[in-house]
């Protein structure tokens, strides 16, 4: 296999295991757990899943006061996504969360774009707004009954940017050091500013050893996840990985299904066809492109 066919099975695959966390995570709440809780246990999850990456691959970390940089750069990044997030739920439904947050695929496409490290090509933008568009029935966002709070939307919005403002980090930073290293010092940073999250509540643990192993669950899926997400940038770069997280929304619908026993509406199997449409298009108009580029 081609070095970027790897890089889009890591992507496929990652996308997968991170979306069996949201089923989790609600079953942690349904037994006592809260937000802080589940902020704090899986950021430090995935700092410690990527600082054993580097002790089994023998790769130093913070070694020079750029990589320290980068690093806060990215921690930062990181941490204000995570508590946009979390803030943005208090005020609009999780949907409408979800489908402003994956605007930053269409944001680091015109960001790069303006920077000149990609063409502005149209087949691209309409991939992303179908891709986007399918998300709204996936997420069932127009069955949604509830208002549109502009505190709620600009903090989603905060969040998009900081996403990508950490995915376009981390896709410079791995072009010439190891992925492991990377997510490791990224993480490091953002787990110590994710402390700071008890000073708006302090965390509950769930009732139950069945809430305990969910939120075991949700750490293990989003550890795993993390490190295919750096080594999957490594490859593919950070534009491709931010379409390809279109699929995450599918396979939560999917995980609800089965282990919630959440009923799935036709829209929303229609949206997942859109937006399984609109990834199979952007591979075909992006492999035919290449191919003409290079006669």
């Amino acid at each position: 296999m081609s070095s970027l066919k790897i890089g889009f099975l890591i992507a496929i695959i990652s996308a997968f295991i991170a979306d069996f966390y949201p089923p989790a995570i609600r079953a942690v709440y349904a037994d006592g757990g809260n937000t802080t809780l589940i902020v704090l246990i899986t950021t430090w999850a995935r700092a410690t899943s990527m600082g054993l990456c580097c002790l089994f691959l023998r790769k130093p970390i913070f070694q020079t006061g750029t990589d320290i940089r980068q690093a806060i750069i990215g921690g930062v990044f990181q941490a204000i996504s995570t508590f946009g997030i979390m803030a943005s739920l208090a005020f609009i439904p999780g949907p409408l969360v979800v489908i402003i947050f994956s605007t930053h695929t269409i944001i680091l496409f015109f960001y790069m774009a303006w920077r000149g490290e990609v063409k502005l090509e149209g087949f691209i933008i309409m991939a992303t707004l179908i891709a986007l568009g399918g998300l709204t029935l996936v997420l069932d966002l127009w069955g949604s009954q509830s208002t549109s709070n502009l505190w709620g939307i600009g903090l989603a919005f905060v969040a998009a940017m900081a996403q990508t403002g950490r995915l376009y980090a981390y896709g410079h930073q791995t072009k010439n050091r190891h992925p492991a290293i990377v997510g490791a010092e990224n993480f490091i940073v953002s787990s110590f500013l994710t402390l700071f999250v008890v000073f708006y509540k302090m965390p509950h643990l769930p009732s139950s050893l069945s809430g305990d192993a969910w939120a075991f669950a949700s750490c293990l899926a989003l550890a795993l996840a993390t490190i295919g997400m750096f080594f999957g940038i490594a490859i593919i770069g950070s534009f491709r990985w931010s379409l390809f997280l279109k699929l995450e929304p599918i396979f939560t619908a999917i995980f609800s299904a089965l282990l919630l026993h959440e009923i799935l509406k036709p829209s929303q199997y229609m949206g997942i066809a859109i937006v399984i449409g609109s990834l199979a298009i952007y591979q075909f108009m992006d492999h035919r492109t290449k191919l003409l580029a290079s006669e």
